[in-house]
């Protein structure tokens, strides 16, 4: 008789991180009073080495519960990790199976129960938070719950921990994975494996290519895709599944970090498009904004590329370098920096773009400037020249005061004319100077 069962890893993000280590006194006294009595991961010590908990945050975990799932019992955990996201870890019960092939059917079915069900929760949760939009605009919005509520827990969160976090652009779209716990013999069957693996593949059709098998990353105690793990009983430990969500954590931050640049480029695409006259300030705060952003984001992915760092024995750093590798961490590492790096290089061309166009209007409006004061000039010297030789004030030419005035005057104005032409000189050299990349902008314009 075969024995097997199901662990979901689901994770939510809360908008941000716990800012600053002198709060931890009052987070932990928020979390004690929404949801009792707490407990800190003090296995973690076994497995992370304590440099690395030195400069993190400890994870709490915050409920632990039993619910009905049909006819069934299953387990529930929630943790929360002030790295700004809550955990929730679903555990189905243990099913039998005369073989690996009916062990698969009843996994999968199992599987599809619980993301029918969820997604009936998940639904609700996304109408909450203004997400249905989209190809998702026309969703039918359940009215009733199902068996699965991870909404309620993960507000209750978000509500206690609101005035600790660092605010940022919050990812409200949530991201699970599921374990397939089985004993060694379904481990080693490929069929078992290929029918979870894919999660939709059945064992009764007929053989597929081997494709999917073939870019497993996996060794002798688990395999992953990227969707979907399968473990044997015997590996699933704490010690790995704190690598699993470590390398799931990593994933989902870097991932929501992805929308989060999506969205600031949304936005600053439509004040770009807008009439407003200050577009060109907000330029400046989007590109220090991004700027900063790109410090904090990159930074906390030094853990998710460093696995010596972090690990404290050979067994645990080979686990996460697996996991990190299941999750495809470093392919989404190279998309968030090219994504952020074309959002900055379009922000500064940009500003440049606009940098010479209040060049050029300045030059124009120094010539017209010009024009202007030697007329005043001209206006001026007329002026005063009469005076110059008037017998009212003397009858021979002297250095009298109402003379040294005009003459001051009338040098004074040559002075600031002169400095105003040569200004303006410089100004329209200048523009002429940066025509040629004033064109490259446009260019860039048009091919994005």
């Amino acid at each position: 008789m075969h024995r097997g069962n199901l662990v979901y890893s689901i994770k939510y993000d809360l908008g941000g991180a716990i800012d600053a280590d002198s709060q931890s006194d009052a987070l932990v006294a928020a979390l004690r009073e929404s949801f009792g009595e707490i407990k800190t991961k003090d296995d973690d010590l076994a497995v992370f080495n304590f440099s690395y908990l030195s400069r993190t945050h400890p994870i709490y975990e915050i409920q632990s519960r039993r619910f009905k799932f049909g006819d069934q019992e299953w387990s529930e955990k929630v943790e929360f990790d002030p790295a700004g996201i809550v955990t929730v870890w679903l555990t189905a019960p243990e099913v039998e199976a005369e073989s690996p092939a009916e062990m698969a059917k009843k996994l999968l079915d199992i599987n599809d129960a619980f993301v029918a069900d969820k997604n009936r929760d998940y639904l609700m949760y996304l109408d909450g938070h203004n997400e249905l939009r989209g190809r998702l605009k026309n969703s039918n919005v359940p009215s009733e719950e199902g068996s699965i509520t991870l909404r309620h827990i993960v507000e209750d969160v978000r509500a206690c921990v609101s005035e600790f976090v660092g605010q940022r652009v919050r990812y409200n779209f949530h991201d699970y994975r599921p374990v397939f716990i089985v004993d060694d013999a379904c481990f080693c069957d490929e069929g078992l494996r290929r029918s979870l693996l894919s999660m939709c593949v059945k064992t009764d059709q007929p053989d597929l290519p081997n494709a999917e098998l073939d870019n497993l990353a996996c060794n002798d105690r688990f395999a992953g895709n990227t969707w979907a793990f399968i473990c044997r009983r015997g590996a699933w430990t704490g010690a790995l599944i704190k690598m699993l969500s470590h390398a799931h954590s990593s994933w989902f931050q870097i991932h929501g970090s992805i929308f989060e640049m999506k969205d600031i480029e949304d936005l600053m695409n439509r004040r770009l498009n807008s009439d407003e006259d200050d577009v060109s300030e907000d330029t400046s705060e989007f590109l220090s904004y991004l700027s900063a952003r790109k410090n904090v984001m990159f930074s906390e992915m030094f853990s998710a590329l460093s696995s010596d760092f972090i690990t404290k024995n050979s067994q645990c750093r080979d686990d996460l370098d697996l996991f990190m590798n299941q999750f495809g961490v470093k392919r989404q590492i190279e998309i968030l920096k090219e994504y952020t790096e074309r959002i900055s290089s379009y922000l500064r061309e940009y500003n440049e773009h606009h940098s010479l166009i209040q060049t050029r209007n300045l030059a124009r409006n120094t010539r017209i400037l010009e024009i202007l004061f030697l007329l005043n000039t001209i206006a001026g010297i007329a002026g005063f020249a009469p005076a110059l030789f008037s017998t009212d004030i003397n009858s021979t030419i002297v250095w009298d005061l109402p003379r040294l005035i005009a003459v001051s005057t009338i040098v004074l104005s040559l002075i600031f004319y002169v400095s105003v032409i040569l200004v303006g000189r410089f100004l329209r050299k200048r523009h002429r100077h940066s025509r040629a990349v004033e064109a490259d902008w446009l260019e860039k314009l048009e091919v994005t």
